[in-house]
């Protein structure tokens, strides 16, 4: 069983860290690490996957125990379930670091894969179909997995006597996959040749997933029975499909939990007087009015304009905050009527009270 990394260290934070700081970095590094930002580039691709395992565990309260204290997840259903501890064992590599369990008939569950899906932030709004493909392993069709020539057979592995498994004794008993015939159990007498004895093929394989509404980056959704399939005559139970959704950086929406922010440029006219302005929204654009008098940095409630919840339940809100735009070039003509509407328009605001009182006081 090789050694699994630090999952703090792998976020980059402190063992006390709260559950706000491990989302933090969490979004930090995946944005760094994110196949859209780095093409190509197969390190930040398994930095990206690892990064992602290991919010997904500190952020569950049950998981981040288990770790804590065993320094694994015991189990996805909580400490309790049943199993020796090597089934335990088991059970935490294929649940969080996608090794492969065995069974004592020497056939093998299928590793689960993982596969990033990008939306954008409108489509996060509304749930969205998305057609994915993807490479898996296939049972040969020559041989239907077994691995061996149909007219040769096979025989029982010497190393493990069939049981697929390679123990190992000490203080705790571990259990690993056989060297020899990679936890299959069996040898073949003769390989079949397109799969070199392996049983198994790579295969291209399509299929539509259904993104939910409200979905956030780092969030998984799994698709069963769809990722590699196992290795054995019968070739049993295929692992799953992990889809790991990231929402896009929108250039104009900010997100912050099921709120959306956004800002909306306004001229001083526009501040001064009032007006009623079109906006983007989630959904398309809508009209607010704008009173006169509207200060720097006002901010603008549109309720249920954000993003729905997963579960069902009130959606977010669109936060409108206004941002005053001065022009840096003005023709003369504007020029002049500015200055002859100077003393109409100042002094009437608070910041320039204090900013007078500070004056006359001297400081």
């Amino acid at each position: 069983m090789s050694a699994s990394p630090d999952l703090y260290g792998v976020l980059g934070v402190a063992r006390k860290a709260t559950a706000d700081e491990i989302k933090r970095a969490y979004r930090a590094r995946a944005r760094e690490f994110h196949p859209d930002r780095n093409p190509g580039d197969a390190e930040a691709e398994a930095r990206f996957k690892q990064v992602t395992v290991a919010y997904e565990i500190l952020s569950d309260p049950v998981r981040r125990a288990q770790y804590d204290r065993f320094g694994r997840v015991l189990s996805g259903r909580g400490a309790g379930a049943e199993g020796d501890l090597g089934e335990v064992f088991d059970r935490l590599f294929r649940e969080v670091f996608g090794a492969n369990p065995f069974r004592r008939d020497g056939t093998s569950r299928g590793d689960d894969l993982r596969y990033t899906v990008t939306v954008t932030l409108e489509e996060a709004a509304r749930g969205v179909e998305k057609e994915i493909s993807y490479r898996r392993k296939e049972a040969c069709p020559r041989c239907a997995g077994s691995g061996a020539s149909t007219a040769l057979g096979q025989t029982l592995c010497p190393a493990c006597g069939g049981s697929g498994e390679d123990r190992a004794s000490g203080r705790l008993l571990r259990r690993g996959r056989c060297g020899r015939c990679r936890g299959s159990g069996y040898l073949p007498s003769a390989p079949c040749a397109p799969c070199a004895g392996r049983g198994l093929v790579d295969a291209d394989l399509s299929l539509k997933v259904k993104v939910p509404a409200g979905v956030d980056t780092g969030q998984q959704l799994q698709v069963r029975g769809k990722g590699n399939r196992g290795r054995g005559a019968d070739n049993r139970e295929a692992g799953d499909l992990l889809v790991v959704v990231n929402v896009r950086e929108h250039a104009f929406f900010k997100r912050h939990g099921l709120d959306v922010h956004c800002e909306l440029p306004l001229t001083f006219a526009e501040a001064a007087a009032g007006a009623d302005l079109e906006v983007p929204t989630l959904d398309g654009p809508t009209t607010i009015r704008i009173p006169p008098g509207t200060q720097p940095a006002a901010v603008f409630t549109l309720r249920g304009r954000g993003l729905p919840p997963l579960r069902g339940g009130r959606r977010g809100d669109l936060h409108v905050r206004a941002v005053l735009e001065v022009p840096s070039v003005l023709p003369p003509e504007a020029m002049a009527l500015l200055r002859d509407l100077a003393p109409h328009l100042a002094g009437g605001g608070e910041a320039r009270r204090r900013w007078r009182e500070a004056l006359e006081g001297g400081g």
